[in-house]
């Protein structure tokens, strides 16, 4: 009978354990991204190929439309899309150049400055929501029962408050 010590070949043959996650839960966070990234890769696309638009344009139109006075201030915008400020701030140059929005300057705090949704931006979104919400129908709600909805909505929200928290600390 052959023994092998550590660091002997044998060792080298077996697969090291890269990660301290239990392989239920890596498995979990992979099948999350994946059916994240797939899922709204093909909404962008619907949306891009009926109405023109990009999925990020809606989230800004969608925020914007769902705002007090249809504005909020840069920053808090650039936290509802996460995007970073100046992400968000290219984003909204090109979104004003088509009307869509527009800023204004705060009159509470001259450093501060909002993003406002136009009526053509108002327009775009009631024209495109269609769209965005059949997709979602069909490629995620129809997919869960309410039992599931209600248990994934726990879930993703205990995982976001949680990184909330460490985000704050």
């Amino acid at each position: 009978m052959t023994t092998s010590s550590p660091g002997t070949a044998r060792d080298a043959d077996r697969p090291r354990q890269i990660s301290s996650v239990p392989q239920a839960q890596l498995t979990a966070w992979r099948s999350f991204l994946e059916a994240h990234a797939r899922t709204t890769d093909l909404l962008a696309r619907e949306l891009k190929e009926a109405e023109g638009i990009a999925l990020t344009w809606y989230d800004v139109l969608v925020q914007l439309s769902e705002a007090d006075g249809h504005r909020l201030r840069m920053q808090e915008l650039a936290e509802r899309v996460l995007l970073s400020k100046s992400g968000l701030t290219r984003l909204i140059d090109r979104m004003e150049r088509h009307d869509l929005v527009h800023r204004s300057a705060c009159p509470s705090d001259r450093r501060g400055t909002f993003a406002e949704l136009t009526p053509e931006g108002l327009a775009m979104l009631r024209k495109a929501a269609p769209t965005h919400l059949r997709g979602v129908r069909e490629h995620f709600a129809e997919l869960l029962d309410d039992e599931e909805a209600a248990i994934l909505t726990e879930l993703l929200g205990r995982i976001a408050d949680a990184a909330t928290m460490a985000d704050i600390d």
